[in-house]
């Protein structure tokens, strides 16, 4: 009992029922995405591979203070008295 038909590139054949058939890439190419009476219909599948890339991203505050002082008040001859301060303060 024949399951169904195929064309392909203007050929037509008669497939048998529990039949496995072979088709070439061009007939591949060339088989249209029409349903045949008992058929399936062969419809392309198109991939695209593209690259995959992670990203992370990392953020952090970042806060400083610098305080300073010198002082050298009423004689030119006097050593100078300094004093400084620093901090930084990083928040991630």
């Amino acid at each position: 009992m024949a399951r169904g038909l195929i064309a392909s590139g203007g050929n037509t054949a008669t497939i048998p029922e529990g039949e496995l058939i072979m088709m070439n890439p061009r007939e591949l190419e060339a088989e249209s995405a029409e349903l045949l009476p008992g058929r399936e219909a062969l419809g392309r599948l198109k991939f695209s591979f593209g690259k995959t890339v992670n990203v992370t991203k990392h953020v952090a505050n970042v806060s400083a203070h610098n305080e300073s002082a010198a002082l050298n008040s009423h004689s030119s001859w006097s050593t100078a008295e300094s004093g400084a301060a620093q901090s930084i303060n990083i928040a991630q």
